[in-house]
């Protein structure tokens, strides 16, 4: 399942979560607070370091095949 970082008055936000719509995934949206300056907590800058919003993270397993 994929996790959405997002503010929702934010028209990137807004793409994001319409192609995920359209695509029929499966997420989970977090609101992050752009006013109160959420992006800008530590825990959201190691998932994005530039603290922006759309952020995201899934929790789908990965190869440990390189290729």
């Amino acid at each position: 399942m994929m996790t959405l970082y997002d503010y929702g008055n934010s028209v990137c936000c807004q793409k994001v979560r319409i192609t995920l719509v359209e695509k029929r995934l499966q997420w989970q949206a977090i609101p992050v607070d752009l006013f109160r300056s959420e992006q800008y907590d530590p825990n959201h800058l190691k998932l994005n370091p530039k603290g922006v919003v759309p952020s995201s993270c899934t929790t789908a397993p990965r190869s440990s095949s390189r290729r």
